[in-house]
């Protein structure tokens, strides 16, 4: 069997991995708070992608309230959350 549909992958750790192989993105819910580290970490930057991993296991310690933490931290975005504690 083939595919030969696009792949997006949804895991931070594979950001680098997915421009290098040049997959037509990535998505992330990681990139709400950090979009410019996940934008380098596609486009090759390895300390992007550190950053990137770092933050991704804070925010996702406490899913989905970690991450609305983080984007609240990053651009004054709500806190609230309608899944979660």
């Amino acid at each position: 069997a083939t595919y030969d549909g696009l792949i997006y992958p949804g895991a931070p750790s594979l950001s680098l991995m997915a421009g290098a192989l040049g997959l037509p993105g990535v998505l992330l819910a990681i990139a709400n708070a950090k979009p410019q580290e996940a934008i380098a970490a596609f486009a090759g930057d390895p300390k992007a992608q550190l950053a990137l991993s770092v933050a991704d296991q804070h925010g996702a310690s406490l899913f989905p309230t970690g991450i609305k933490a983080l984007t609240h931290a990053a651009f004054g975005t709500a806190i609230t959350a309608r899944l979660g504690s």
